[in-house]
């Protein structure tokens, strides 16, 4: 029996030892857009200043030519990539941002943020059937912030009874009602906890063992947005109009008339830790938000103390919601584009007069 289960622990060592080297060793999934522009920077990398990194917000809504023209009218001289990707939320952003400082670019000085809420799944993601977008970037560290994430949801939500869970009918489901009653809050957390923790660790899991990584999995972003042409930047053309203008109103409506959702704690200490990475690589991180109207991305969790540059304010920045700068509900047309572009800049250029860049 002893002689089993120490051959049992050999084996398991032996797999997790090849699986971490192999991991080390083979080259990056076949990431759409993301694999393009790492390597591309990885390539270039001693040409860049600036980094833009952040969703499709950024990615459509920041043009590198633009930012640099109005820092080079300012007196500062910069050369600007868009790292921005479709559908890249936190914590997918915060291991594309480690990779760039891995590569120790020489030339690199300030890398802008776009806060963002975090966001488990990647879009169109289904535990039982995870894309590649959902699986590549688990380590440890992410995989921790996604822990964090489920634990406080758990204990959010403490006082409210326990759910049946999905499938459960008839007699189990009416037993399940019962106990449920009974059991204490703190168990009844943990049992939260551990639901939502197990997919967590499964996909964490499957990316450090490599399954599946290196075979391309199912897409559900479309069209290649990679524009390494233009610097990263996807430049849209179309003017929001007709039934998509209307629901656009209404959604800018009701998002006046809104109570503002609280702050995520474990965002703002995810983005805390990650800016402090930053640091220690000797780049300054930039904390910015897009002009968005999605209610759930409205609100940004920053880390106490850390400038921001927020966009997201309809009243203030009127400009940047007129429907001649937007292609769609949450995401700015060519024209908005610049529009955002050169008031970032500028307000960057009065942080650096200011020194008001830690």
């Amino acid at each position: 029996m002893l002689r089993r289960s120490l051959n049992v622990l050999v084996f398991a060592l032996a797999f997790v030892l090849t699986a971490w080297t192999i991991r080390r060793v083979a080259p990056m999934p076949d990431v759409l857009v993301v694999k393009d522009k790492l390597e591309y920077f990885a390539d270039h990398k001693d040409e860049f200043q600036a980094l833009f990194c952040g969703s499709s917000r950024t990615n459509s809504g920041l043009d590198p030519e633009v930012f640099d023209a109005t820092l080079r009218e300012n007196g500062i001289t910069a050369r600007s990539f868009n790292l921005g990707v479709p559908a890249m939320m936190p914590p997918e952003q915060f291991w594309m941002i480690d990779e760039v400082l891995a590569q120790r670019p020489r030339s690199l000085r300030w890398i802008f943020i776009e806060l963002l809420p975090l966001q488990l799944h990647t879009i169109g993601a289904e535990e039982t059937s995870p894309t590649i977008r959902d699986v590549y970037w688990r380590g440890w560290r992410e995989t921790a912030i996604c822990l964090r994430a489920v634990w406080h949801d758990a204990g959010a939500d403490r006082a409210k009874p326990l759910g049946v869970p999905e499938g459960w009918d008839g007699a189990p489901k009416e037993l399940w009602k019962r106990c449920a009653k009974v059991i204490p809050p703190a168990m009844a957390t943990w049992i939260r906890f551990a639901g939502g923790a197990g997919a967590h660790l499964a996909l964490f899991a499957r990316c450090q063992s490599n399954i599946g990584l290196f075979a391309r999995m199912e897409e559900e972003l479309g069209e290649d947005t990679s524009s390494l042409e233009t610097r990263g930047f996807m430049p849209r053309s179309e003017v929001i109009e007709g039934e998509a203008l209307e629901r656009y109103e209404t959604v800018l409506q009701k998002l006046e008339h809104a109570p503002p959702l609280p702050p995520d704690p474990v965002a703002a200490r995810a983005y805390g830790e990650l800016l402090a990475r930053v640091r220690r690589h000797g780049v300054t991180p930039v904390c910015f938000t897009t002009p968005t109207s999605l209610r759930r991305d409205f609100y940004p969790s920053p880390p106490p103390g850390e400038p921001l540059l927020a966009y997201n304010d309809p009243q203030r920045y009127g400009v940047l919601y007129e429907p001649g700068s937007r292609r769609n509900v949450d995401h700015l047309n060519k024209t908005g584009a610049a529009q955002l572009t050169r008031l970032l800049g500028l307000d960057f250029v009065s942080l650096v007069q200011r020194n008001a860049l830690r």
